[in-house]
Formats: structure tokens, sequence, C-alpha cells
């Protein structure tokens, strides 16, 4: 459950961080984050659910690889953090969320 929590909370996170109306960059707007993390989103939520439905080892490796994507498609977005002045607790969300995985055990 722990991992769900995380990656709830990073969600969150960034979407608070989306929607700053005082980015000058376009790439920091709250549309283009939905539109950005739509795959990753869709991807995180479909191998969970699978994995909730049938624990398999395959199951659990593909949650953690769409997790895992996720985080990596959320390091791209650092720039729009130090815009919005969070880049220290946004660092710190990726940091916790790939612990969260990495304590995935499958």
């Amino acid at each position: 459950m722990k991992p769900v929590i995380y990656f709830c909370s990073l969600f969150l996170f960034i979407l608070v961080l989306s929607c700053s109306k005082s980015d000058p960059i376009d790439k920091c707007s709250d549309s283009t984050f939905g539109v950005e993390f739509q795959a990753e989103l869709k991807s995180i939520s479909d191998a969970a659910t699978l994995y909730g439905n049938s624990p398999t080892p395959a199951n659990c490796n593909a949650f953690k690889s769409a997790y895992t994507n996720y985080i990596k498609a959320l390091e791209d977005w650092e720039d729009c953090a130090k815009l919005a002045n969070v880049s220290v607790d946004w660092k710190q969300a990726i940091d916790e969320a790939r612990v969260s995985i990495a304590d995935i055990k499958c």
C-alpha cells in the first residue's frame, strides 16, 4: 500500500506544481501536464489493476516498470519545479518514489 500512497502524493504534488499561473514557460501549464502524463498514468493504473487482480511476479514487475517510467517522465519537469520554487520538495518526492519502487518485492 505504501507505493500507492507515494504515487498518489507525487501525482498530486506535480499536479499542484503544474497549476501555477505565473509560469512563463508553456511546458509548465496545467493543460500541458495533463497531456504529457496521460499515457504514463494510464499505464500505472492498468498495471496496478492487473497486479491487484492477479499478484504474479510478472504483473508486479510490470507495475514497477510503469511506475519507473512515470518517475522518469517527471524528471523532465525539474525546470517547472524551479520556477514554482518547490524544487527541493519536488526532488524529495522523486527520491521517495524511487525508494518506494525499490521496496516493492516481486
